[in-house]
């Protein structure tokens, strides 16, 4: 089986919990710790992979400029 079609070790997202009270910076880095992938994860039975065009911003430019 290949890693597209594996989803035994996707983490389900409904199973993350981040406090809210958290500065933003350490909200995400907490997400991001437990989700493990942020571009893809599991909700109950469904799998979401995030594809980005390759002309759009990059995940971590996103990334930072979330925390920022």
């Amino acid at each position: 089986m290949n890693d597209s079609t594996n989803t035994a070790g996707l983490v389900d997202i409904c199973t993350v919990a981040v406090e809210k009270n958290l500065p933003k910076q350490e909200r995400l880095l907490e997400y991001i710790r437990q989700i493990k992938d942020p571009l893809r994860f599991r909700c109950g039975q469904c799998t979401f992979t995030a594809i980005y065009p390759e002309n759009c911003q990059s995940f971590e430019d996103c990334l930072r400029g979330a925390v920022l």
